[in-house]
């Protein structure tokens, strides 16, 4: 796997919830790591800032999270306009 990683060049965005038991920030970052020749721009999500409190690993996707899907979608069009 980590040689088919290595082979992709394209730029990639990565996002993880602080609070994801599943896939953590630090969980994230080790798997990237095979992704060693692609620029990766990562954004942790601190659900807490934003009032909505812990959700879970799938959390983010439901209704309760609404209030942070802003911040996630101007991030993502912030980097694919940079090129990331």
């Amino acid at each position: 796997m980590r040689r088919l990683s290595a082979r992709v060049r394209t730029p990639m965005s990565a996002v993880s919830a602080t609070y994801d038991r599943w896939s953590p920030p630090p969980s994230r970052n080790a798997f990237l790591l095979g992704y060693e020749n692609a620029k990766v721009t990562t954004l942790d999500l601190h659900p807490t800032q934003s009032g909505v409190g812990a959700l879970g690993h799938m959390g983010s996707f439901c209704l309760p999270a609404a209030a942070l899907w802003p911040r996630v979608f101007d991030w993502f069009a912030s980097v694919s306009a940079h090129g990331t």
